[in-house]
């Protein structure tokens, strides 16, 4: 994989951890 596509799926699984975290919240 290169290193855009690590990046890119890092951000959207931090983006998906932040909404969960949200709705537990």
């Amino acid at each position: 994989m290169s290193p855009s596509c690590l990046l890119r799926l890092l951000i959207y699984n931090i983006k998906h951890l932040t909404q969960c975290c949200q709705i537990k919240i």
